[in-house]
């Protein structure tokens, strides 16, 4: 699932330009109730609790006036846009260049902060627990000129992560074959929901989503289950890319209207061979394989496509001037 940013913001390295860094609000007291929080802290802590993650300070957004705030909005639940599924997020518009002086914050109060941005959302912190995510960046597009912050819950991004391997990783040659065996799945039980939850090996990951469907994906007798709607995503480790994908072992209920040619891939050729769906030519670091609309007359609880095995081979990024 991506993530959504207000616009497409390109990072740029730029000079330093000094921010406003007095206090929007008190100095931290001896106590929790001494503790005010600034306008843009409290904006996300605010976003953070309809969210179900509950903080009292944020430090890296605490030392900002009023003022710095230029702009600001959220989205509180999960939404589509073009077809595709975006996750909730606080979006924050700050004036100036303030990156280095959140990041030092972010350092001071033991967030995970990475050496270089990424290119389109900036440097992407996690707290020190895990369970909040802020991209940094700053944008110089007069249109949308100041330092941004993002802000995202990591389960609404990643899913619930499964504690479990159910991969196994291969390397020939200059591929890298990665297979998740759904049969191998211990911590689900049959009829439970696979919505958001995510599978990782070394390489790569795969999670289900519920998408548009009436549906969430569920997990039966080895299976991961898709119905109209719902999708399956791909997605790789930076360095990696995705060279072909395939299906062994799918099935689906003869008895009922949904079949495997309602499947669908947002990238590469996608082919049938009886229980074999192979998916070539991806050339990407992330798929979505879905279970097109259905067509008219047909309901969307009609069946489902069982996916057994998915085994991604992967090869070395190309060399784009993409930072993946």
């Amino acid at each position: 699932m991506k993530k959504n940013l207000l616009a497409a913001l390109l990072f740029v390295a730029l000079p330093l330009v000094a921010c406003n860094q007095s206090s929007g609000g008190q100095e931290p007291g001896p106590g929790p109730e001494a503790y005010t929080p600034s306008k843009v802290e409290k904006e996300a802590i605010d976003f953070l609790t309809i969210r179900e993650i509950v903080v009292e300070k944020l430090e890296p957004l605490h030392s900002f006036k009023d003022d710095d705030l230029l702009y600001s909005e959220s989205e509180e639940d999960f939404y589509v846009l073009g077809g595709i599924e975006y996750c909730p997020y606080y979006s924050a518009q700050l004036s100036g260049d303030c990156v280095q002086t959140i990041l030092a914050s972010m350092r001071e109060n033991e967030w995970t902060v990475p050496t270089t941005p990424d290119q389109e959302y900036g440097y992407e912190c996690i707290s020190a627990n895990g369970a909040i995510e802020i991209d940094v960046i700053y944008d110089d597009n007069p249109d949308y000129e100041g330092t941004w912050v993002s802000v995202y819950s990591v389960i609404d991004i990643n899913g619930e992560q499964v504690e479990e391997d159910i991969s196994t990783s291969t390397i020939e040659g200059t591929k890298t074959i990665v297979t998740f065996d759904m049969s191998k799945v211990t911590s689900l039980s049959n009829g439970d929901s696979l919505d958001d939850v995510m599978f990782y090996s070394d390489y790569c990951a795969i999670s289900y989503h519920q998408g548009e469907s009436a549906n969430p994906p569920a997990f039966y007798n080895g299976t991961g289950r898709l119905y109209f709607g719902s999708y399956l995503e791909v997605t790789v480790s930076l360095g990696y890319w995705i060279e072909s994908i395939s299906l062994p072992d799918i099935s689906y209920d003869t008895s009922k209207t949904v079949n495997l040619e309602f499947l669908e891939a947002d990238e590469g050729t996608l082919s049938i061979n009886d229980s074999t769906v192979n998916i070539n030519n991806v050339d990407s670091d992330a798929i979505f394989i879905s279970v097109s609309n259905q067509p008219a007359g047909v309901t969307k609880t009609n069946g489902n496509v069982r996916i057994a095995k998915v085994v991604v081979t992967l090869v070395a990024a190309p060399d784009n001037g993409m930072n993946y």
